[in-house]
């Protein structure tokens, strides 16, 4: 039909998923979507129409009461709670909940400034003075108020101001979601380290955890390849980080096995940061559909492979004792040099070695990775293999056109890479990609990526 015609990539993505965000662009043409009654588009501005005639109605009702303006938005969020909960709404609980809700919804909306400012992060300051979150809906976390900068523009009347205000709603529902099912940031921050303690205590020797730095020395003819480290765990020693030389700061363990045997291991777990954003970029709307269950992700970081398999067996013995509790396990360490580890997603690169599986641990699931020291230095420092970049280019194709739209920012954003003399290449818009493949690659280092 012509309406499925003239998607343009990006509305194909959000149309079956974030409808409301997909970009203005083409006005004429989205209404051509809309005007398909069997559509996700059409129905989601019908069951916006409903809930903004539910709020034109309690909000006159309350000025015909002549009530304070206080009690007014009062009455406006709990009409919207209510709406929202109803018999069948996706919000558990009832009308009794809604201070609860209010407060994770308030929650919801600072995951997304903090997404926001995450994304901003990978993109040089010089594009940050049009791209920033206007000054009404910095801050902004009452859904009444984010509400009306939708429906008027604010007191400019801006497209920007409304797209950003739509922005924090439907991506501030989303996150809402996400929390109700286990992924508050602050929840799987308290999980990771409850994980860690976990495992000083039963994998670790204990006191074994020591502050040291890896030294790598670097071959910059030959992608900075690593070809070879120290450990220096004396503080006072100082060491400058060169083209030649990488630094990399890690808390190191010792593992015991059932014979004795020591091995050297480096250990970091982290938290995903955010699981929408995952969604963003894999197309997946709802948690409970997702295969994006993992909340934490840990690495064990080696010397040597016998290393690896000793610690791969010790890790089994104590983290994932039970059948079932492990699957997607993958590698291209070894026999498996060259492989991908994640085949099904182009932007994956086979020099990112490691061996991977998904864990379920006492009802979280974790990624556990396992890599030789020598394939971390190279994965952080590989010019354009570097995670940084790696998530850059993902960024570039599946979200940066949702945050800021070319037809508000004017930025045209690079897609469609084709790895192009060992280094991925845009096909579109090659320019914009130099200024941030440039700022990447300066930032990256200092980032938890």
């Amino acid at each position: 039909m012509e309406f499925q015609q003239k998607r343009s990539a990006i509305e194909e993505r959000l149309s079956s998923k974030f409808p409301g965000l997909i970009p203005p662009g083409d006005m004429h043409r989205l209404f051509r979507l809309a005007r398909d009654p069997q559509s996700l588009l059409h129905g989601e501005i019908e069951r916006w129409r409903m809930l903004l005639r539910h709020l034109d109605e309690v909000s006159a009702e309350a000025a015909r009461q002549k009530y304070p303006q206080k009690w007014r938005k009062r009455m406006l969020q709990r009409a919207l709670h209510d709406f929202f909960v109803g018999d069948l709404g996706m919000y558990a609980g009832g009308p009794d909940d809604f201070d609860d809700n209010y407060r994770e919804w308030r929650n919801a909306c600072r995951d997304v400034e903090d997404l926001y400012a995450y994304l901003l992060g990978y993109l040089p300051k010089e594009l940050h003075g049009g791209l920033r979150l206007p000054e009404e809906v910095a801050e902004e976390r009452n859904p009444i108020r984010l509400i009306e900068l939708v429906r008027s523009g604010g007191f400019t009347r801006s497209p920007w101001v409304r797209h950003c205000a739509r922005l924090k709603l439907i991506l501030g529902q989303a996150f809402f979601e996400y929390r109700r099912n286990g992924f508050a940031s602050e929840y799987l921050e308290e999980r990771a380290e409850q994980l860690r303690k976990r495992l000083e205590r039963h994998l670790f020797k204990r006191k074994s955890k020591k502050r040291v730095r890896i030294v790598a020395q670097l071959d910059h003819t030959d992608s900075n390849r690593c070809i070879g480290y120290e450990f220096i765990e004396d503080p006072s020693i100082s060491v400058l980080e060169t083209d030649s030389i990488c630094v990399i700061e890690v808390d190191q363990y010792i593992i015991e096995n059932d014979r004795g045997e020591q091995t050297r291991v480096m250990f970091s777990i982290r938290p995903k940061r955010f699981p929408v954003l995952k969604g963003l970029v894999k197309d997946i709307r709802f948690v409970q559909l997702a295969n994006i269950g993992d909340g934490v992700a840990m690495m064990f970081i080696v010397e040597s492979e016998p290393d690896l398999d000793r610690v791969v067996d010790k890790v089994r013995s104590v983290l994932v004792r039970a059948p079932g509790s492990v699957c997607d396990q993958s590698s291209n360490l070894g026999h498996r040099a060259g492989r991908k580890v994640d085949t099904g997603n182009s932007h994956s690169s086979d020099a990112f070695q490691v061996m991977k599986y998904n864990a379920l641990v006492q009802d979280l699931v974790v990624e556990v990775q396992f890599t030789p020291v020598v394939t971390l230095v190279d994965n952080m420092r590989r010019t354009d293999r570097a995670h940084a970049d790696y998530k850059a280019r993902q960024y570039c194709e599946s979200v940066m056109e949702i945050f800021f739209p070319s037809s508000l920012t004017h930025i045209n954003w690079p897609s469609d890479f084709q790895l192009q003399d060992g280094e991925y290449q845009p096909q579109n818009h090659p320019e914009t990609w130099d200024k941030i493949k440039a700022h990447i690659r300066q930032w990256h280092v200092q980032q938890k990526l």
